[in-house]
C-alpha cells in the first residue's frame, strides 16, 4: 500500500514538473511572453472583477455538492431521506431497491442515487472547465498582467468551487438530511 502511494505520488510530480517545463517552453519561444512583470502592466488587481468571474463556477460547484450530499445520504442517511421526504417514490430513491427495480439505459442504472452521480459529475466538470476558461482567456489573448494576478485568479477560482461545493454538500447532507 505504502509503495503503491509513493509511486503515485511520483508520477504526480513529475507530471506536475512536465507541464510545468512544457509551459516553460512555450513560453520561452515568444518574444513577448505572458507571465512576466512588464513596466507598462497594470501592479492593481481589479478584484470585483475576478470575484465576479467566480460566480459561475462557484455556483456550478454548489449545485454539484448539493448533488453529491443527496447521493451520499441516499446511501448512508437512507431513513433521514425518508423522514425528510415522507412521499418519496422508494422504487426510485431506496438504493437497496432502486437499481433492481428501474430499467437500465444504455446499460447503466436509472434510479435516484445513479442519476445523482450523473448530475454530480456533470456539474462537478462544468464547474472546472469554467473557472478554467475564465483563468486561460487572459493568457490566451496574451494580456500582459503579472504573474501574481494569474496566481491570484486561480486562487479564487479554484476558492469559489471549492466553497461552493462544500457548502451544496453540507447543507444537504448535514442539514437537510441530519440525524
Amino acid at each position: 500500500m505504502e509503495k503503491k502511494q509513493y509511486s503515485q505520488t511520483v508520477v504526480t510530480a513529475c507530471l506536475i514538473a512536465f507541464i510545468l517545463i512544457l509551459g516553460y517552453t512555450a513560453c520561452k519561444g515568444q518574444s513577448d511572453p505572458v507571465l512576466h512583470f512588464p513596466e507598462t502592466a497594470p501592479t492593481k488587481y481589479n478584484w470585483e472583477h475576478s470575484l465576479k468571474r467566480a460566480i459561475l463556477p462557484g455556483s456550478l460547484a454548489l449545485l454539484s455538492g448539493a448533488a453529491g450530499g443527496l447521493r451520499e445520504g441516499l446511501h448512508f442517511r437512507r431513513a433521514e431521506f425518508f423522514r425528510a421526504f415522507p412521499k418519496a417514490n422508494r422504487n426510485y430513491w431506496d438504493t437497496n431497491i432502486s437499481s433492481e427495480m428501474q430499467p437500465k439505459f444504455f446499460g447503466a442504472a436509472r434510479d435516484g442515487y445513479h442519476d445523482a452521480q450523473y448530475v454530480h459529475t456533470g456539474l462537478l466538470f462544468a464547474s472546472g472547465a469554467s473557472a478554467g476558461i475564465i483563468v486561460a482567456v487572459p493568457l490566451i489573448r496574451k494580456e500582459k498582467r503579472p504573474w501574481w494576478h494569474v496566481l491570484t485568479d486561480i486562487g479564487i477560482q479554484g476558492g469559489a468551487s471549492l466553497a461552493g461545493y462544500f457548502l451544496g454538500s453540507r447543507i444537504v447532507y448535514d442539514v437537510i438530511l441530519h440525524k
